[in-house]
């Protein structure tokens, strides 16, 4: 089994993907740290503790992308990551002002995200925008869960904005902590 852990970066503790696709089957991916280095113009500096997908982050240093960068996760576990700013376990971000891009996917089949964290911004276990399409879904082996996630301000399991949320579970389990604005 693949095992990535202990890992630190500015972007992306874990992994970065900038317009690419990550498959992931099993797994485990703990102890990783998306420190805020990059200046305070970069959105996603300190994002993305374990995993950070991104299309055209806006910064001279890398190629602009219009592919989009998507995840797909069947089986494994996110655990115990943490991000200084969004998305705790998991960031997906894409440069909205670009026309032709397409929109990031999430999938995760029976897969499990807890005890991650974003320490002063939003999603603790999952940050997702611009138009993101996320599907969690059950297998028959394994009941997936995103539980124990926090966030400093909102969405301690999941921060969506501009995106679609679809749960085909026969158990999901909702308790995640988010100490100033409540339950997500």
């Amino acid at each position: 089994t693949l095992k990535m852990y202990d890992n630190e970066a500015g972007i992306g503790g874990g992994i970065l993907l900038d317009g690419a696709n990550l498959y992931i089957h099993d797994g485990e991916f703990y102890g990783n740290k998306a420190l805020d280095t990059y200046p305070t113009n970069i959105f996603s500096s300190g994002a993305g503790g374990a995993f950070c997908l991104v299309m055209d982050r806006g910064d001279s240093h890398h190629n602009d992308s219009v592919f989009p960068a998507n995840f797909y996760m069947y089986g494994g576990d996110i655990h115990d990551n943490s991000a200084s700013n969004h998305g705790g376990g998991l960031f997906v971000a894409k440069n909205t002002e670009h026309p032709l891009m397409g929109v990031p996917h999430i999938t995760i089949k029976g897969g499990n995200m807890h005890d991650n964290e974003a320490e002063k911004g939003n999603g603790g276990g999952v940050y997702a925008d611009a138009g993101c399409i996320f599907y969690m879904a059950d297998t028959l082996n394994n009941v997936g869960y995103i539980q124990n996630n926090i966030a400093k301000l909102s969405g301690g399991g999941v921060y969506l904005t501009d995106a679609k949320f679809t749960i085909e579970a026969e158990t999901y389990t909702a308790r995640e902590r988010n100490p100033q604005i409540g339950r997500a």
